[in-house]
C-alpha cells in the first residue's frame, strides 16, 4: 500500500517553525555577545555598535582570533621564561574594544591572580578606568611579554621580540582606536628607542591608523605619587580622542 502524501504544514506549524528559527538566532546572538565580553542590557552607543557588528561577515572569526592570540606560540619554545613561568597571561577584554591598555609584563599580583586588575596597581588602574566612565569589561588589556620573569626582573630583549607577534596579533584583531601604553618597557616595545616616559608622554603617536598615548604604569604612580596628575592629563587626552566627556580625577 502506497504511503499517503505528506500534508502541507498548517498555520500553527508554520508559526512554530518561525519561532524555532527565531530562538536559534537568539541563542546564536547570546553566544556571540558572550564571546565579545558583552554583559549589559542598555542601549548606549557601545552596545548599539555591538548589535550593528552582528551583521559583519567576519565578526565571529575575529573573536576566535582573540581567544587564540594568547595561545602558546611556536616562539615560546625558545623563550627563557617558558621553563620557569607559573602561568601565561593572555590579553583579556572584548573582541572589539575602542581602548586597549598595554603594559610591559605581568606583576606579581597579576601572575598570582591571573588578572591585570589585581593588587594595588590593578586597583589604581580600575579607578582610572572608572574615572573615564568605563569599566574593565569595556577595554582590552594585554602585556608585551605574557609571562612574569623569575625574581621579578625585566624580561630580556630576546623575550620581548619573541612575544611581540602575539601582541601584534591581538592589536590587529581588537583594532582599538587608542592604545594606552603603560610604562617604559611597553613603550620601547611598541615605539622603539630608550627615551624615558616623561619625554614621550602627553602626545599621540600614530601607528597603522591607531593612536598611541604613552604614560606611566600604575606601579610608577605608586612609586612616585607626583606622577598622578600628569597621568590624568594623558588620560583626559585619550578620553577626548574617544569622544568621552571629561570627568573628575580618580
Amino acid at each position: 500500500m502506497a504511503n499517503a502524501p505528506e500534508s502541507e504544514p498548517n498555520a500553527f506549524q508554520r508559526r512554530a517553525h518561525k519561532i524555532s528559527d527565531l530562538l536559534s538566532e537568539v541563542i546564536d546572538s547570546l553566544r556571540f555577545y558572550a564571546g565579545t565580553g558583552y554583559s549589559g542590557g542598555d542601549c548606549g552607543p557601545d552596545n548599539l555598535e555591538r548589535i550593528r557588528r552582528w551583521s559583519d561577515a567576519d565578526c565571529l572569526r575575529l573573536d576566535q582570533d582573540v581567544v587564540s592570540a594568547g595561545a602558546d606560540a611556536p616562539a615560546c619554545a625558545g623563550c627563557s621564561l617558558r621553563e620557569y613561568r607559573s602561568s601565561m597571561i593572555a590579553g583579556a577584554g572584548p573582541g572589539r574594544a575602542k581602548l586597549m591598555f598595554v603594559a610591559g609584563y605581568p606583576s606579581f599580583a597579576t601572575d598570582k591572580e591571573r588578572s591585570p586588575y589585581a593588587g594595588e596597581p590593578g586597583y589604581l588602574l580600575t579607578r582610572i578606568i572608572a574615572a573615564m566612565k568605563l569599566t574593565p569589561d569595556d577595554v582590552f588589556f594585554s602585556h608585551v611579554v605574557k609571562c612574569r620573569p623569575p625574581g621579578g626582573g625585566q624580561p630580556a630583549a630576546g623575550d620581548m621580540q619573541r612575544c611581540l607577534p602575539s601582541l601584534e596579533r591581538e592589536i590587529r584583531t581588537v583594532a582599538p582606536r587608542v592604545i594606552c601604553v603603560l610604562g617604559e618597557y611597553a613603550a620601547r616595545a611598541l615605539l622603539g628607542g630608550n627615551e624615558p616616559v616623561e619625554k614621550r608622554r602627553g602626545r599621540f603617536y600614530e601607528r597603522e591608523g591607531m593612536a598611541l598615548m604613552i604614560t606611566w604604569h600604575p606601579e610608577d604612580i605608586l612609586d612616585d605619587p607626583s606622577r598622578k596628575r600628569p597621568v590624568w592629563e594623558d588620560i583626559q587626552k585619550v578620553m577626548a580622542r574617544l569622544d568621552i566627556p571629561s570627568a573628575g580625577q580618580p
